[in-house]
């Protein structure tokens, strides 16, 4: 079991690289503006780090954009990234769209979960 977690923050790990490597490419040619890797917010008087994200980013039009990148699909794990997303947008309503990106190839099981959770939202 122990092996079994480890190659799947591995994999995490990878996916997470892959996505950061994206965004350089993009950022030094010049269509994104800004990254801020993790973005943390939160309401004012409470915690200023409750609500997380992988990247907020900025293109050069000014668009925002939050992404949150995983390598499995839960349930419980996409609500919580759907709940975070929801307040982030409502404290920083520059955000316009909220992704969840994992990669392709994902095993039966979780592109099952993706699809299922798709469809009920």
């Amino acid at each position: 079991m122990a092996q079994e977690n480890r190659r799947k923050q591995e994999h995490g790990e990878k996916n997470k690289k892959n996505l950061q490597s994206l965004i350089e490419t993009y950022t030094r040619e010049g269509h994104i503006a800004e990254n801020i890797s993790p973005y943390k917010t939160g309401y004012p008087n409470f915690d200023e780090k409750q609500f997380k994200l992988d990247h907020l980013i900025t293109f050069r039009d000014g668009e925002v954009w939050g992404i949150h990148t995983t390598s499995t699909i839960r349930t419980d794990r996409a609500k919580q990234i759907q709940w975070d997303s929801y307040h982030i947008k409502k404290i920083n309503q520059h955000v316009s769209k909220v992704y969840l990106v994992f990669p392709e190839g994902l095993d039966h099981y979780n592109k099952n979960q993706a699809l299922s959770y798709q469809k009920k939202n």
